[in-house]
């Protein structure tokens, strides 16, 4: 028996506390997906968005948070740029309609009662923009602009998750080449630093990759995109496991860090920032599993 109370204590030790956590487990190089910041003028409003989309709310460090299957997002009082003017008759979600130009044009979630979330956005009176309706997808916008592409979803097991971030890329070459696809080189650098899959989609669907908790998707457009910075959707995050090294990698690879690697610069998780090639900002962190 002492044996046997023995083997089932080490089997528990064993077996990592974050699953507890809402975190997907780790991909082969520690890397999953962790956070999404967002600039907030009214934090309540706010608050009761995403509650109704189907987040938890909690304090992580003092920090307002809502918590996803997959991802957290961080709430940030700040004062985002407005959208330009939204050109709904040639609605694409994308920059050439007059909305965000930040390298996130948009984020994604499914739902698994598309009827009932329509419903209640619809009684907040909530913008929504139908797009292929019959489909069950829209486009909904938080109290921020932040562009959120909703679609039906059978196979979740809760009521929302796979979260989806969707970049867009500007298609001009540089200067110092003759072409390039750079929404294909994009995803090539993530699945480099991050150990991404690629995927392939069906034709017009987009260039992507996914890692374990969300799917990256990207798109190109002859506008000039902005820094995600400052933005309504400030930047995107990962959770690594032992941070320290990974950072250590990167840096050995030309990643210049904003915020280098620090284990007291928040309570509860180590964290270090920067800003991918293209505008991006980058969030690493290690420890969010623990909430």
């Amino acid at each position: 028996m002492k044996r046997l109370l023995l083997m089932l204590t080490l089997v528990g030790l064993s077996v990592p506390s974050r699953l507890s956590g809402q975190l997907a487990p780790a991909n082969d190089m520690g890397v999953t997906m962790g956070s999404v910041t967002l600039n907030v003028r009214d934090m309540a409003a706010n608050i009761k968005f995403w509650t109704l989309l189907g987040g938890t709310h909690l304090k992580i460090d003092g920090v307002d948070a809502m918590k996803f299957p997959g991802a957290f997002f961080f709430l940030v009082p700040g004062n985002p740029p407005p959208l330009g003017k939204r050109l709904t008759k040639e609605f694409c979600a994308c920059p050439d309609d007059g909305y965000d130009l930040s390298t996130v044009n948009h984020l994604g979630f499914n739902v698994s009662d598309y009827a009932q979330f329509h419903a209640n956005f619809a009684a907040l009176g909530a913008q929504i923009e139908d797009l292929h309706s019959a489909f069950e997808r829209s486009i909904l916008f938080s109290p921020d602009g932040v562009m959120l592409e909703i679609a039906s979803s059978k196979k979740l097991i809760g009521n929302v998750g796979d979260l989806q971030v969707h970049f867009f890329v500007n298609s001009t070459p540089p200067v110092n080449r003759d072409h390039q696809i750079v929404a294909f080189e994009q995803t090539m650098w993530y699945v480099h630093f991050f150990g991404t899959r690629l995927l392939i989609g069906n034709p017009g669907s987009g260039l992507g990759d996914d890692l374990p908790g969300g799917k990256l998707r990207r798109s190109e457009t002859h506008l000039q995109v902005l820094p995600t910075r400052g933005r309504a959707v400030d930047r995107i995050g990962f959770e690594v496991a032992h941070l320290d090294t990974f950072c250590k990698k990167l840096e050995a690879e030309g990643i210049k860090f904003e915020e280098p690697f620090s284990t007291t610069r928040h309570k509860s998780y180590a964290n270090a920032i920067f800003t991918d090639p293209w505008g991006t900002t980058i969030e690493l962190t290690e420890g969010l599993w623990k909430f």
